[in-house]
Formats: structure tokens, sequence, C-alpha cells
């Protein structure tokens, strides 16, 4: 699969008539779960709660979603880790299995979804809206479906720091000295790939080599901008970050509570090097509560679903099966910019993680 433009993943939408469809070949969690919505529902609130991992409340209106979720099904939900990273994700995964609280759902990024699938983290399950999930946006497999998609930005504590950065470039300036901070480490966090991946692209690099993005952040780190990673909620309201490096969709919901603590954060796409990432759920083959899984599975893909992940400026997956008002419009990314983002094919990712594996260390992190 070739590098395309992110635009391709908003006109491959199906726009099916959807219907609920169970899990192909039939898996005994799934039977246990019924065939029709009504029976699945009814399956989840008997489990009463369900358990995911790595979903911070303001991570693409994650709280909102799960808000939502209880009061329209009756099922709790509970967060593990809220801020930890894909990497960290699948170690959990072995280190609690079989064990109580462990996690019923994963919400991994493009690069570790192939690796969840080979370590046999995934359950399959079919969603009620699959048929209308772009083809790249979901597991050939049925693993995992893409919920959401995003740009890798910027924020900017416009009151620590008045000069917003709008360029990768503008970041080498030393006026951002002991100000920039990545979130995560590229090695195991999908998230900062992705801002590695972005600064090559800036940088003269491409997505089949992204070794001039980890020169980047060596010169970032050299110049003496770098401060450190990562780049939570905790870290950004309290004025703790001047500059973060972060998915578009991790801002806007920040921003009101960063203001009640007496901080202005603006977000900024850098247009020298735009990128966009997904992030795909699945349900977990040592899910504790699996039919409770598969409803929330089935409800982030749901209209509902889908419309309340705008709230954090977050693409829809389903963005070009839905009808959405202007006003819902106008919190994504420009049409423009999505249209000149790039996505890495799965093979780019993997040498991606290749190369941040072997040169993050001595370039960078040592």
């Amino acid at each position: 699969m070739q590098s395309r433009k992110f635009q391709a993943l908003l006109a491959a939408a199906a726009v099916f008539g959807a219907t609920f469809v169970a899990a192909a070949p039939a898996q005994a969690a799934t039977q246990a779960c019924g065939s029709t919505p009504a029976a699945l529902t009814a399956a989840a609130r008997a489990e009463g709660v369900v358990r995911l991992v790595a979903v911070p409340d303001t991570w693409a209106n994650y709280g909102a979603l799960r808000r939502a979720f209880t009061a329209k099904y009756g099922v709790r939900t509970s967060v593990l880790e809220p801020d930890a990273s894909s990497a960290r994700e699948l170690e959990l995964f072995a280190e609690l299995k079989g064990k109580p609280g462990r996690p019923d759902v994963y919400d991994l990024g493009m690069a570790y979804l192939p690796i969840a699938v080979s370590q046999g983290v995934l359950a399959r399950f079919t969603p009620a809206t699959w048929s209308t999930i772009p083809k790249q946006l979901r597991d050939s497999d049925r693993r995992w479906i893409g919920n959401y998609f995003g740009l890798v930005g910027l924020g900017t504590n416009v009151t620590l720091q008045p000069k917003q950065p709008t360029l990768w470039a503008q970041l080498i300036d030393p006026s951002y000295r002991g100000q920039v901070f990545i979130n995560g480490d590229p090695r195991q966090s999908s998230t900062a790939l992705a801002s590695v991946a972005a600064a090559s692209l800036a940088s003269g690099g491409s997505l089949d080599d992204i070794t001039p993005g980890v020169d980047y952040f060596a010169k970032l780190k050299a110049a003496g901008n770098l401060a450190g990673s990562p780049v939570t909620r905790a870290q950004v309201v309290a004025g703790r970050i001047p500059v973060g490096i972060n998915w578009n969709f991790t801002w806007p919901l920040l921003q009101p509570e960063a203001k009640a603590n007496g901080y202005e954060v603006r977000s900024s796409i850098p247009t020298d090097g735009l990128l966009a990432g997904f992030y795909g759920q699945g349900v977990s083959t040592d899910a504790e509560h699996p039919c409770a899984a598969r409803l929330w599975v089935t409800w982030l893909s749901s209209d509902q679903g889908q419309r309340l992940l705008l709230g954090s400026g977050a693409v829809p997956a389903r963005y070009a099966d839905l009808k959405l008002s202007a006003s819902q419009k106008s919190r994504l990314p420009s049409a423009s910019l999505l249209a000149r983002a790039v996505t890495p094919s799965s093979a780019q990712l993997a040498s991606m993680l290749d190369t941040v594996r072997r040169l993050w260390g001595p370039r960078v992190a040592d």
C-alpha cells in the first residue's frame, strides 16, 4: 500500500445501510452476547461494566463518550492507566492476563494495531456499522476498527510563550529553549512516532525514511529546546507545557481548564509537515466483560458516538457517512489540510518503528 493523501479516507466510506452482523467466524463470547442489538445490550447490562485503557477524558472527547454510553445503555465504564502508551497497553495485556481488572477493550495507535493482532490481543468482532467504515480503517480479519483520526499539531501556552509556532522549522529558534515537549517516546508511543514522521516530512525526509525526523529532534535537543515528555492533561492545564507536540484533537478540551488556571492555550497544525494518523479499537481476547466490550466498540462506531468525537476536533472515521452541520464541520481541520496530509502504510509504520528503535537512543534520548 502506498502513502496516500488522507482525503482518500474520507471518500472511501461506503454508504450502505448498516445492519447488525454477528462476528464471523462465530466465537463463543460473541454467541453468548446474542445476535441482535437488543440481545447484545441485555448481555452487556448483565455484565455491568466495561474496562478501558489509555483513554483520558480529554482525548478525542472520551469523557463525553463514556458518560453518554452509560446514560444510553446503563453500563458503567472505568479506565486503567489513562495516559498509557500503545506499547504499554500491550504490556498490560501480558501482565494482567486472566486477572481481575484487566482491560476489555484496547485503543491503539496505527503502528501498534498489527502488532496487537500478531500477539493475539484482539478478538474478531463485526460492529453494526462495519460496511460504512473506510477499508483503510478496518482490519480485513475483523480484529479492529479505526474510529477517529487527526493531524499532528502543536499546542502553545501563549501566556508563557507568546510566540506561537506554526511550522516545525520555527521550533529550532532559541526563543523556545527548554520549552518543547513531545508526547512520549517514539519507541513506545504511536503519537510520538507520528511526531517524528511529521518532522521528517518537514525536514526533507519521507514516510519511507524518517531518519531526518530523528535528526530534527536531535537538533532540538542540542539546541536545548527539547524539554522532555509526555504531554498530559495535568501538565498542560497546570501551565507546565509552553509548547507541546500532540494530535490536533487533544487541545480543544484542555483549553477551558487551562484558561480557568490563568493560561491561554492555542493550537496549530504545522503546514510544513502534515501527517495524519488514526487509532483503532478492538475487543480483548481476554476480556472479563466480553459483551460490554462489544457494545462499547459498537457504540464508538455508531452515528451518535462518531458525532461526539467532533467535540474534540477528531475526524470521525465515518465522516463521509454522517450528516453534519456547518458548525460541526468547523471543529475539524480544514479540508485543505486534510487533503494535503499523508498517512503511512503498515509497511512504512513497521520501518518507522525499526528506525526509531535503532536511532532514538544514541541520537536523542541517551
